[in-house]
């Protein structure tokens, strides 16, 4: 037997979000955004299968004046695929009580516009830079999450929750040396359809 996903998510990461205040150093855009997650899985016993799955957040967005003039206008994407084991536990007879653990690969998009405040004598005058869209390093991690499946054989609501961590430090601070968030926290809704 097999399945599929899909559903709808408010994926959360820490790190600034709208008009901030004056900051030396560009920092990861963060925040509560609409995202959404498909996937599909085999059973390999009739309470165990392994699933892939691959999920987006929205885009974050954050405005940072910073120095020599300059103001970012930043904007972040995530995108994470992952595999894992997913436990099927009946718990009533139209219930299913599901942990899942697994890992993951992230992969994110930044797009940065610049401001520059041309100063004196004509400081009302701003000299907008292009719009330069960036693919972020290539994280790892690891997603473990409950989801609470509703229905009957064939067709089901699923009600998910995910924490997904990623590491790669070292590989974003030339990015955003002021921070960039390591954890997701996603709950989320979904349909899933047994076959």
């Amino acid at each position: 037997a097999a399945y599929a996903v899909a559903g709808i998510a408010l994926p959360q990461q820490d790190g600034v979000t709208g008009d901030i205040s004056h900051q030396t150093y560009l920092a990861a855009p963060g925040g509560v955004t609409i995202g959404w997650f498909i996937g599909g899985g085999v059973f390999l016993t009739s309470t165990v299968s392994v699933e892939a799955e691959l999920s987006s957040t929205g885009r974050m967005r954050a405005r940072e004046p910073s120095r020599y003039g300059m103001t970012f206008n930043d904007e972040r994407r995530d995108r994470f695929y992952a595999v894992g084991l997913r436990f099927h536990i009946p718990v009533a007879v139209r219930v299913d009580f599901e942990p899942v653990v697994g890992v993951l690969i992230a992969r994110g998009v930044q797009w940065t516009q610049t401001e520059y405040d041309r100063g004196p004598p004509t400081p009302e005058q701003t000299v907008v830079g292009p719009t330069v869209r960036q693919d972020l390093p290539t994280r790892v991690g690891f997603t473990a999450g409950l989801d609470l499946r509703f229905g009957g054989r064939h067709a089901g609501l699923l009600a998910s929750f995910r924490v997904q961590r990623t590491g790669g430090d070292d590989e974003i601070v030339p990015f955003y040396p002021g921070g960039f968030p390591k954890w997701t926290i996603r709950p989320g809704m979904a349909f899933r359809f047994d076959f």
